[in-house]
């Protein structure tokens, strides 16, 4: 039943939204409870989104359409603050959505609370379709129930996320509160909210659909609005202090920490992030305490002046970066970190490389002239020498990365205390997801993200492969092959994983190993037979490890994709089964891949 003045005013302001304002409206249309009005206001588009927002509604009268100049989001919100009429409120920024069950479960929780306000969990709606829930609080698992949320402390204000959007509040907890000008207003009007309220009630459920990937999101945009962040932090120290609250100071370093390391993920543009980190480090420096490093340790790290990560791209034979690992790496969010190109001595820059330096001046191109016959364990020890970051990525210059790779390897590596974080895979032509791990039961325990792992004494849990790895200087360093190693790659596996004191894993797919044509045929497998041999491994360990490069050959050697693939594998797979029959080792016991099981004992084999 609908009252007048309606239960709830639902705020969305709209500017240039295109098609995502109107899936906004629909998803109010949608809502299973109907006593509400919402009032869009049009911020001055100029694409008609704010006129094609209204006709969505298809002429409910629920709905009433504000318009005027283009004056930001800040005063967008306050015109329809001043004409809501609800006895709660709800914003609904343009480019979201609701879920059906919004309003009315809100609402429930709310009344039956009793309290102020009630926020509720969220969903990151990708463009691929998926939606990836989020808990609206930091360094917190999702809740398992409801739960109200005292106030009193700073600490748990600070808990929450500073956004308006995910939440209902009675109209009286918003007496006399607006949204001041300038970006991330959302910050300063959440605070004080939260300074005049005893509590907050927080539902587990992911209510709150918000778009992520769209063009010209504040949030992801990499502009000039990001220096607006170092006004808002001043606004919410003096809004601190004032509360009289005890752990100000610190409280307002924790914050501060979070908001600046959410702004340095977008950062882009080469000139716009050094003067970023610049002003950062003024502004720190003005303020009296330096960058948190738990919230960002590769920031921290490149705001001390020191390299978080180096990626070593080894183009010695005369090749170039491929293009998906240009563009992986020109793409990079981590505040800083160097490439350090191995090329032919003698010889112009690689175009590709060449185009990196152009693309990224502020990254540090260190460039190496090597000859291709010097050995790889030599090779990396030059590159170790020539660069003075903390942890280094050793690949071959063809593999692509996920924008975020190098930060949230670093991140966790530094977190967790690690000399070594490996990643995730994605495998080429089309194969599909890789935990990244050779052996994931050669570990002290099943891996999970953030868990600091062990090796199990004389596991190889590291599969023969160096790109989906994060080496720390000293584990490099006293992991690195001889140089007459017979297969520097899986030797310097099987070296890390004896010496690795503490691992960290990252399920997610960073690093995509490009197809190699080096793993077709016998010669990798009669090198690693060669470096099973000299490394002195035990019968169980040669049977692993052999059946592992089996593994490997099946999953980065073979071109193309469909049933022919498999004939690619056969002379490879016949050798290595032959291999394994004379030494013994096979059949042998342990666990087989399905996939190359089905290779190495088909129907009517004996």
């Amino acid at each position: 039943m609908r009252r007048d003045p309606p239960e709830i005013s639902v705020i969305v302001p709209v500017f240039n939204l295109g098609a995502f304002g109107v899936a906004a409206v629909h998803s109010l249309l949608a809502q299973d409870f109907d006593d509400y009005e919402v009032l869009l206001v049009d911020d001055g588009s100029t694409d008609g989104s704010g006129t094609a927002a209204f006709a969505a509604a298809g002429g409910d009268p629920r709905f009433r359409l504000l318009r005027q100049q283009n004056l930001g989001l800040p005063a967008a919100r306050n015109r329809a603050l001043a004409a809501a009429r609800g006895r709660f409120i709800a914003f609904l920024d343009g480019d979201d959505r609701y879920s059906p069950v919004f309003l009315s479960r809100m609402r429930a929780a709310l009344l039956e609370d009793g309290g102020d306000w009630v926020a509720c969990a969220f969903a990151d709606c990708l463009p691929d379709g998926r939606q990836i829930p989020q808990p609206a609080l930091y360094d917190r698992p999702m809740p398992r129930a409801a739960a109200r949320w005292p106030l009193a402390s700073l600490e748990g204000i600070l808990a929450h996320y500073p956004s308006v959007w995910n939440k209902l509040y009675r109209r009286e907890l918003l007496a006399g509160l607006s949204f001041e000008p300038g970006w991330f207003e959302d910050h300063v009007f959440w605070l004080r909210a939260a300074l005049r309220s005893p509590a907050i009630l927080h539902l587990p459920e992911p209510l709150y659909l918000q778009t992520r990937g769209r063009k010209g999101q504040l949030t992801t945009s990499d502009d000039e609005r990001v220096f607006d962040q170092f006004p808002v932090l001043e606004r919410l120290r003096h809004l601190l202090v004032s509360s009289g609250r005890p752990g100000a100071a610190e409280a307002f370093e924790d914050l501060a920490g979070r908001l600046l390391a959410e702004r340095a993920q977008v950062l882009r543009d080469p000139g716009r992030r050094s003067r970023w980190i610049g002003a950062t480090r003024h502004w720190l420096s003005r303020q009296g305490f330096d960058f948190p490093a738990r919230h960002s340790p590769s920031l921290a790290t490149a705001l001390a002046g020191r390299m978080p990560v180096g990626v070593v791209a080894d183009l010695s034979a005369g090749g170039d970066l491929s293009e998906a690992a240009l563009e992986g790496l020109a793409g990079q969010d981590i505040s800083a970190f160097s490439l350090i190109a191995l090329t032919r001595p003698g010889a112009a820059l690689p175009p590709r490389l060449a185009e990196f330096q152009r693309r990224c001046p502020d990254r540090l191109l260190i460039r190496l002239e090597m000859p291709p016959a010097r050995p790889a364990p030599l090779r990396w020890r030059a590159a170790l020498t020539g660069s003075e970051a903390e942890a280094l990525v050793l690949c071959t210059g063809q593999e692509g990365f996920e924008p975020s790779a190098l930060r949230l390897w670093a991140d966790a590596r530094r977190r967790g205390r690690a000399d070594l974080a490996v990643s995730g895979l994605r495998l080429p032509a089309g194969g599909g997801w890789h935990d990244g791990w050779g052996d994931s039961a050669a570990l002290s325990q099943p891996p999970a993200e953030g868990l600091a792992l062990q090796p199990r004494p004389g596991g190889l849990p590291l599969l023969p492969l160096t790109a989906n790895l994060l080496i720390s200087r000293p584990l490099l360093s006293e992991a690195l092959p001889p140089p007459d190693s017979p297969w520097p790659e899986g030797d310097l596996s099987l070296r890390l994983s004896a010496k690795a004191a503490r691992i960290v894993w990252l399920g997610f797919p960073a690093v995509h190993p490009p197809l190699c044509p080096a793993l077709r045929g016998t010669r990798v497998f009669e090198r690693a037979e060669d470096l099973a041999v000299t490394r002195g491994l035990s019968g169980a360990q040669r049977r692993q490890f052999l059946l592992r490069v089996l593994q490997m050959q099946m999953d980065f050697g073979p071109p193309g994709a469909g049933r022919l693939r498999p004939l690619w594998l056969l002379p490879g797979v016949f050798y290595g089964r032959r291999r394994l029959s004379r030494a013994g080792l096979w059949p042998g016991e342990g666990p087989l891949d399905a996939r190359l099981s089905r290779l190495l004992r088909p129907q009517g084999w004996r």
